[in-house]
């Protein structure tokens, strides 16, 4: 017999319930540690490196970035300590920029971008993913006129931005959230106007317009996009409720019911690619009656699956299997008129052109067409061959049309064909009218182009350019041969 008596569970409870309490205790005090230990030299290392991955990202996209900020400040205590920036500025501008020509003003390709201060908090103890928060409105400005502001935003919560890091099958993954405040006003720059007597100096006087964006709570995106160039990731999108209400009208507010969207590039069995992106956009309404579109919505939904060379050395070598391109939905309505697409074609190695159909549908065409002159997209210049390329498409002439389908398909090792005509003939035309053209001054009165059908034994298609005057040495006729299919 032994004096040695079981311990009971009450007794096994009263030592468990201390050793939960000093956990605790040790658990609590290593969070303020860890929070009280955060320094500047740490998130200066931090912000560092995430500075150098935007600076290689925007390189691989033909951008030349640059960030700089000035002091760097520890503010707070314990678990509200934090660090402030100061004086951030984010310079972009691509990096081969496009010579202005004479007399022309420079566009606007360059941005810098600045903001009073910038905060940072850390979001977990090893300070690797961190909140960015901008408390102070928001500049955009040329990068060669930095004092002339085009865009100053303003909101009246901070804008807030999560980044963090991870790393996925050894491939380290940067992932951003954002979430929209509730307001938003934006300020831009609308014109320049000139001002001034005329014995004294013209004065340019910039004019400022105010948009207030305001769209429901939760609204933002998330993304986690791996860092090493090789394009992997995912971004999604959910904003909703959205209203736009200029400012000086109030009665001409827009608004969108939503802006949904996907995108992704990730890798399937085989190693290869699968890009998907989806859009859904609207209903877009506004009790404005001079917005003559509206309501307008817009869904798009296509995916890619196959190998995505990083060059053109690669382009050229590529062996891979066949790749697939889809286009499941592509729908954009408005009240008037309505554009709709799908599309699936497969590409491969053996064969130059992809095989597969598609189907492109118009709904009210004379009304597309009548708001393509409104805009200039249609004028005296380029009207005649546009309606010569829908009779070719359609069958019918332009004055007829109503709604318009434009099948398309290739079999393999044939001709692509597109409604009622082929890819050459498209192409026929299209070359005759750029041959036709001649600098101003110097060409004929344009005359409509009417493909000319060579005898049947020939088997091809003349085309006869416009001929120089006599005076002029005479070229030689040009003839294109039409090796498309007619059913």
């Amino acid at each position: 017999m032994t004096d040695a008596t079981p311990a009971t569970p009450a007794k096994k409870r009263s030592v468990l319930i201390p050793l939960l309490g000093i956990i605790l205790f040790i658990a609590v005090v290593g969070f303020f540690a860890s929070r009280a230990g955060l320094d500047k030299a740490r998130v200066k290392q931090h912000l560092d490196d995430f500075i150098a991955h935007v600076k290689e990202s925007g390189k691989a996209q033909g951008r030349d970035i640059e960030i700089t900020y000035g002091e760097l400040e520890v503010v707070g205590s314990f678990a509200a300590k934090h660090v402030v920036v100061h004086d951030p500025v984010f310079t972009i501008q691509p990096s081969e920029r496009s010579p202005v020509p004479e007399g022309q003003a420079p566009a606007i390709d360059a941005l810098r971008v600045t903001t009073p201060t910038l905060e940072i908090y850390p979001e977990v103890l090893d300070v690797s993913a961190l909140r960015v928060q901008l408390p102070d409105p928001i500049n955009f400005a040329g990068m060669e006129t930095p004092e002339t502001s085009l865009l100053l935003v303003k909101s009246n919560l901070p804008l807030t931005l999560t980044i963090g890091h991870k790393t996925v099958d050894g491939v380290p993954y940067t992932d951003m959230k954002y979430q929209s405040p509730s307001e938003i006003a934006l300020t831009y720059l609308r014109e320049h106007q000139v001002k001034g007597e005329e014995d004294t100096t013209p004065q340019v006087v910039p004019v400022y317009e105010t948009l207030t964006l305001a769209m429901a709570q939760g609204s933002g995106f998330t993304s986690s996009i791996a860092a090493d160039a090789s394009g992997l990731g995912r971004v999604n999108a959910d904003m909703r409720d959205i209203v736009l209400t200029p400012q000086a009208a109030p009665e001409g507010a827009i608004k969108i019911a939503q802006i949904t969207g996907e995108w992704s590039n990730l890798l399937n069995d085989k190693k290869l690619n699968v890009m998907h992106a989806a859009l859904k956009a609207g209903p877009v309404t506004s009790d404005n009656t001079a917005a003559p579109y509206l309501p307008v919505t817009l869904d798009m939904d296509a995916t890619y699956e196959g190998a995505v060379p990083k060059n053109a050395e690669a382009i050229a070598s590529i062996q891979s299997p066949e790749s697939v391109m889809t286009l499941t939905q592509f729908s954009l309505t408005s009240k008037e008129a309505s554009a709709k697409a799908t599309a699936s074609f497969t590409a491969n190695a053996d064969d130059v052109l992809p095989v597969g159909s598609a189907n492109i549908a118009f709904v009210n065409a004379p009304f597309i067409l009548a708001e393509m002159r409104k805009y200039g997209l249609l004028n005296e210049n380029n009207e005649g061959m546009v309606n010569q390329l829908l009779l070719l498409l359609t069958g019918t002439p332009v004055e007829q049309l109503t709604d318009v389908v434009i099948p398309i398909e290739r079999a393999r090792g044939g001709a692509f064909k597109i409604g009622q005509t082929t890819f050459e003939e498209l192409f026929a035309v299209l070359l005759k009218e750029a041959l036709q053209k001649r600098p101003a001054g110097d060409a004929p009165e344009a005359e409509p182009i009417v493909p000319q059908t060579a005898p049947q034994e020939q088997g091809v298609r003349g085309l006869v350019p416009t001929l120089p005057p006599a005076d002029k040495p005479r070229a030689a006729p040009i003839e294109v041969p039409d090796h498309g299919v007619r059913g």
